[in-house]
C-alpha cells in the first residue's frame, strides 16, 4: 500500500490483485529502488518474488521461471552500484525449506543459484547483505552462522 498523499494518514491498496491461488502469499520481504519509487520487489513467503516498476499497477512474477513452485523469498539485496544485479534469500518457515541464494545480473530475467544447501538439511536464508564499499562481498544469515562471499557469489 502506498500512502495517498503528503502528510496523509490514508493508504491505497497498490496490489497485487487477481492472482491465482499459486501466486498468493504473505510479503515478508521488500526492496524500494532509492532512485525510483514505481519499481518494487516484494519477496512472499510461498509465491516467490514479484515486480512492478509502475507503482503497483501491474505486478509479475519473476521467480517463477527458476520452476519452483512454492518458493519463498525472504530477503532481497540489490547491488547499490548495478541495480539489475539481484541476490535472493530463498525458503519458507512454514515447512522450514529453502534452496540457498539466487542472483540476477539481468534484471530477473534470468537466475542462477550462487548458495546451495543439502535439502535434508533444511536450512532457511534468512538476511542477505551486501557490503556498500565492496558490493562484491555479501554476507547471508543461514540457520546459526553467517557466510560470506568475496566474489559476488561465485565461491
Amino acid at each position: 500500500m502506498l500512502p495517498s498523499g503528503n502528510n496523509s494518514n490514508t493508504w491505497n491498496f497498490v496490489g497485487p490483485k487477481n492472482l491465482s491461488s499459486h501466486n498468493q502469499g504473505i510479503i515478508v520481504s521488500l526492496y524500494i529502488d532509492p532512485n525510483n519509487i514505481n519499481n518494487v520487489l516484494a519477496g512472499t513467503n510461498n509465491s516467490g518474488l514479484f515486480r512492478t516498476t509502475n507503482g503497483g499497477q501491474t505486478w509479475e512474477n519473476v521467480t517463477d521461471i527458476i520452476g519452483l513452485p512454492g518458493l519463498g523469498v525472504n530477503d532481497i539485496a540489490v547491488n547499490p552500484n548495478n541495480p539489475s544485479e539481484i541476490y535472493i534469500a530463498t525458503g519458507n518457515s512454514l515447512n522450514n525449506y529453502g534452496l540457498g541464494i539466487f542472483k540476477t545480473t539481468d534484471n530477473c530475467n534470468s537466475w542462477q543459484q550462487v548458495l546451495s544447501f543439502n535439502p535434508n538439511e533444511r536450512i532457511l536464508v534468512r538476511r542477505l547483505l551486501i557490503d556498500s564499499e565492496n558490493p562484491s562481498i555479501i554476507y547471508a544469515l543461514a540457520k546459526k552462522y553467517v557466510y560470506r562471499t568475496k566474489d559476488a557469489g561465485n565461491s
